[in-house]
């Protein structure tokens, strides 16, 4: 078992095979921390405008993300995180996490969802003295990351509850939340996929916003 444990934390940090991600970067998310949490916000025009592109283009994991983006029309901004299906809904906070919940999630492989959340203000209003970041990236990167976003949501694609801010809902996800598959290192993959280089096993929030800081595409914004 403590062999197993271990190639899960080593292929935790094993960056995602992507294709060329090296373009001049342009475009920007921001990851912000929510105390054990941390999540991707995006400004919601571009990512409608790249997801209408890699859809027409007929890519199957954007199209999947497309019909969830269509329950969050009209927003400015979108949100992105992912967790335990149980933990996650529940716990916005480290203060919500109930332990015997949060300690199966982390002891045996458990179902998971992906959060999309709108917001009408931007990060600074929205987030407020959480710890966040500004990360650049390039086109086919930041398509990367929503390719990734839209692989780990699970068909058909429907909400199945409400998230913690108005507007935002759960989807079930096709992939298993354990230790060394927390919603830190989903991040963390979503970021390794369009290209920002974030070696060795990330699994905390803080490990993210450590590993994150620093970075050539990275900038610090105020709190």
């Amino acid at each position: 078992m403590r062999a197993v444990w271990l190639l899960l934390i080593v292929l935790a940090g094993c960056a995602p095979t992507v294709a060329d991600v090296s373009g001049p970067r342009t475009m920007q998310v921001q990851v912000i921390d929510f105390g054990y949490h941390t999540v991707i916000a995006a400004e919601a025009a571009v990512v409608r405008q790249r997801v209408e592109v890699l859809t027409q283009a007929g890519d199957a994991d954007v199209m999947r993300l497309d019909v969830a983006l269509q329950d969050h029309i009209g927003a400015p901004w979108l949100e992105f995180g992912w967790g335990d299906a149980e933990v996650f809904p529940v716990a916005r906070t480290i203060g919500d996490v109930q332990a015997v919940a949060a300690l199966r999630a982390l002891l045996f492989p458990t179902a998971s969802v992906v959060q999309i959340a709108p917001h009408a203000d931007a990060p600074p209003e929205t987030y407020g003295s959480n710890d966040r970041v500004i990360v650049a990236m390039s086109v086919e990167g930041f398509d990367a990351m929503l390719r990734g976003v839209g692989a780990s949501l699970a068909e058909p694609v429907v909400a199945t509850l409400p998230g913690f801010t108005p507007g935002s809902l759960f989807y079930p996800s096709v992939e298993m939340y354990h230790a060394a598959r927390t919603c830190n290192t989903w991040i963390v993959d979503r970021l390794r996929e369009a290209g920002v280089p974030m070696r060795g096993a990330i699994v905390t929030s803080s490990a993210t916003m450590r590993a994150l800081r620093g970075r050539e595409m990275v900038s610090e914004v105020a709190n």
